[in-house]
């Protein structure tokens, strides 16, 4: 047999449920509480530094069924927000301390924000609002308000004449005023009196005597109210024109008079086409009648606008601190600004109709070129620009270009948008079965120049929404069994994506029970959960142009169920739910120590590689040769629990004790629940939390001949495997013989280094030797650590031997 020696670069493939052969060189057959790292390798997952205890909860799990949403103002201002489904109560509790904020609302909200399921609730933060929307919840218009035609009639007088019989009909009673001749007899010769204009206007109010409900006169008009419908004519002079009757619209503008009654509404039916008719209302200047000007205005008879009351709510961060939930009402004001859903201010059902999410359920909110937006059904429905308040046009005259735009998706297969993703090209649509992309080709986001073209057709769960990893966007489908994840990569204007399966690798892996999933473009991660479990399953990937150097699936596995995860400024968020209460972690994804207790020899700081770690603050005491520390309350003692010493607090540069660690004992006594250390390390810094096991499980290893891939046929034999670390504390090895169920703990031989007593024992990298001298299909190998310190497995390299089996390989 020849001796053969190959080299694994790195385990930065993740895990792949393919068959070994199958596998490229750096895929594992599992891999948890690892996290890949081009730079780092495959590293020992952060832990998870302990922040707070959420205040006020009475019952462990009570709140599990909630909606959970975190709100990131900026570095010193994080709060975490749950929505009782069944009740519709906000409650607000800040990151760092977990104590619960003042929190207004009203009975209303409440019955809004009340859901049969809590994946039902959505929000959407901007700057100190977040709008809270109840894809429940048909959204409806104001009641369309009491209005009555034939209620008004104005006579306008547009010329005078001697000798003239000016008619008005109202209803069946006509009404006649004869104008006086032009001269007056008595003292020849006769003397020519002027016609005046409000002679003539004073004559036929002085005819009209009956029919009406109130009469005025108003410069050269004649303004009628009545009780009941009544139909106003009139005709003067030898055309009939002298005088023009007009009650509820005129035909042109031209037509209305200068002065008229204050309030007073009229249609302009240009054409016999609805869609161009606008309508008119005069603001006198004494706010009576007489001179004003006439202003554009809403149709008397549609409704006024959005229903408050079943559109989406706002939790609002106020000055002091504290927080309200309140309906876009005008019931609460910002800087003088009454917060409202503005009204239709202008037109009517067909000039100016209600935006398309009337009548029905918003499924998704967003904001996108300045502009707030809404999903229902087929159709986008988006506000204004820079009128977040306002899906109304501002004139029904013509259209500008910041109006409103509600444009449906049109396709042969039924579409009900449920997500939408903002991205460089423009919106990426989801529904249950279709993606669409919203566009506008030269830029500009106008009600003309926006469009929606079909991409894909990939089913996509209604429940959990996209996120957007940066250069590509991964979306969920699930079946019966397992959850299935997409990557969409959108290119240029009316290029066509491409659509991966990203999970492909892992078909039987993801569990179907996922509830929550989150991306971060700056870290190329994606993130599931679900509230039933404490694994989280992870997705990372890296890019070099359009090269994809590293995609890769890892598994955590926390100390309690994960309710939330949440990602800001490279830090994971998770809250977690057991019989401790709700806790509040965070996980940092990069190398950026958020403590100087861990420190080796060589300068490396590191954070305690524990879940919920945490820096004892209590005052520990010495004697017996031991010293004792109290538990915090909020460990659950019945958990694995372990402690680390760190660096003494004063004068760190003596390295006593640093890097102590092991499982801690519970003890208790009238103080509490404590541990203890030997010797005296009071003066030192101590982290407790829970301990966790960092697993990688190898594939087989056969011989590979380049391109011709894995010789599974030929025969392998292991001699020994080395694995070269980087910076990193002790790993340990496991190997089961395939053909029993117990492994067994194999140890490495480490190549010959030192390290400093009483500091902690991590260092830049160190080489470990591993004994197997077994055949890839008898054995199988894990890769460990349960200590509190870093890991990162650089590259492996196996050496043994190996033989063709007496075949000549074609």
């Amino acid at each position: 047999m020849t001796a053969v020696s190959q080299r694994i670069p790195n385990f930065l493939g993740g895990v792949s449920q393919q068959a070994d052969e199958k596998l490229f060189p750096g895929q594992v057959k599992d891999a948890l509480n690892c996290y890949p790292d081009t730079t780092l390798g495959m590293i020992k997952r952060p832990g998870g530094k302990f922040l707070s205890t959420l205040a006020g909860i009475d019952t462990a799990q009570s709140k599990d069924d909630d909606a959970w949403l975190t709100v990131f103002r900026d570095d010193d201002t994080k709060y975490i927000v749950s929505i009782e489904k069944t009740t519709g109560i906000v409650r607000v509790w800040d990151i760092a301390t977990g104590i619960e904020q003042t929190v207004t609302d009203t009975a209303g909200t409440r019955t809004y924000l009340t859901a049969s399921d809590y994946r039902s609730l959505k929000w959407l933060t901007i700057n100190d609002f977040t709008y809270l929307l109840n894809t429940e919840k048909t959204v409806a218009a104001k009641p369309i308000p009491s209005w009555n035609a034939k209620r008004q009639a104005t006579i306008v007088v547009s010329s005078v004449e001697y000798d003239t019989i000016y008619k008005v009909t109202v209803g069946s009673s006509t009404y006649t005023f004869t104008s006086r001749t032009n001269y007056v007899t008595g003292t020849p010769p006769p003397q020519v009196l002027p016609l005046e204009l409000s002679e003539i206007v004073n004559g036929i109010s002085g005819a009209i005597t009956g029919g009406f409900a109130t009469k005025e006169i108003i410069d050269n008009t004649i303004y009628l109210t009545f009780s009941s419908d009544t139909d106003v004519k009139g005709e003067a002079g030898p055309d009939g024109k002298y005088i023009r009757v007009y009650q509820d619209s005129v035909d042109t503008f031209n037509r209305l008079p200068e002065q008229a009654k204050h309030n007073q509404v009229v249609k302009v039916a240009n054409t016999s086409a609805d869609k161009d008719d606008f309508y008119l209302k005069f603001v006198a200047e004494n706010g009576t009648s007489g001179k004003g000007y006439w202003e554009e205005t809403r149709a008397p008879n549609v409704s006024t606008g959005l229903d408050p009351t079943t559109m989406p709510v706002v939790l609002l961060r106020l000055g002091n601190g504290n927080f309200q939930v309140a309906p876009l009402d005008a019931s609460v004001t910002i800087n003088g600004l009454a917060l409202a859903w503005e009204e239709r201010l202008v037109g009517d059902e067909e000039s100016n109709e209600h935006p398309s999410f009337v009548g029905n359920k918003i499924e998704d909110i967003f904001l996108f070129n300045n502009r707030l937006g809404f999903l229902t059904q087929d159709n986008v429905s988006m506000s204004q620009a820079g009128d977040y308040y306002n899906f109304y046009q501002k004139t029904a005259t013509t259209q500008v270009i910041s109006d409103p735009i509600d444009l449906s998706c049109s396709s042969i297969r039924p579409a009900v948008l449920n997500s939408v993703v903002p991205i460089s090209q423009g919106l990426l649509l989801f529904s249950n079965n279709q993606q669409f992309l919203m566009e506008a080709e030269n830029g500009a986001w106008t009600p003309a120049n926006v469009s929606i073209r079909t991409i894909s057709n990939y089913e996509g769960d209604k429940y959990l929404r996209p996120a957007d990893l940066g250069s590509t966007v991964m979306f969920v489908s699930r079946n019966q069994s397992w959850t299935r994840t997409f990557e969409i990569f959108t290119r240029g204007q009316r290029e066509a994506p491409t659509v991966t399966e990203a999970s492909k690798i892992v078909p039987e892996w993801i569990p179907q029970s996922i509830s929550t999933a989150i991306g971060s473009a700056q870290n190329g991660l994606w993130i599931g959960s679900g509230r039933t479990s404490s694994d989280i399953y992870l997705f990372r990937y890296y890019e070099e142009g359009d090269e994809r150097k590293m995609a890769s699936w890892v598994k955590w596995r926390l100390y309690s169920n994960v309710i939330h995860t949440a990602i800001q400024e490279d830090v994971l968020y998770v809250l977690t739910s057991g019989s401790e209460g709700y806790n509040l972690l965070s996980h940092k994804l990069v190398q950026s120590p958020s403590t100087g207790g861990l420190t080796n020899y060589f300068g490396n700081t590191v954070d305690p590689y524990l879940d919920a770690w945490y820096e004892i603050t209590s005052t520990p005491t010495f004697a017996g040769g031991v010293t004792k520390v109290y538990i915090p309350s909020f460990f659950n003692t019945s958990k694995e629990l372990q402690y680390v010493v760190g660096l003494l607090k004063v004068n760190p540069s003596n390295l006593k004790e640093s890097g102590l660690t092991d499982a801690v004992t519970v003890l208790s006594d009238g103080g509490g629940d404590y541990f203890e250390i030997p010797g005296d390390v009071t003066g030192n810094y101590i982290y407790i939390g829970y301990k966790y096991q960092m697993e990688l499980t190898l594939p087989r290893y056969n011989y590979s001949a380049g391109d011709q891939g894995y010789d599974f046929i030929g025969v392998t034999t292991t001699a020994r495997m080395k694995f070269y670390t980087g910076l990193g504390g002790a790993v340990n090895f496991n190997v089961k013989d395939n053909t029993r169920a117990e492994w067994t703990e194999v140890s490495g031989v480490q190549i010959g280094d030192v390290y400093p007593a009483d500091s902690s024992p991590f260092r830049d990298s160190f080489i470990y030797k591993v004994p197997i001298y077994q055949r890839p299909d008898n054995y199988t190998m894990k890769v460990l650590s349960n200590n509190p310190f870093p890991v990162s497995l650089v590259a492996m390299q196996w050496e043994g031997q190996y033989s063709q089996g007496f075949y000549r390989r074609a």
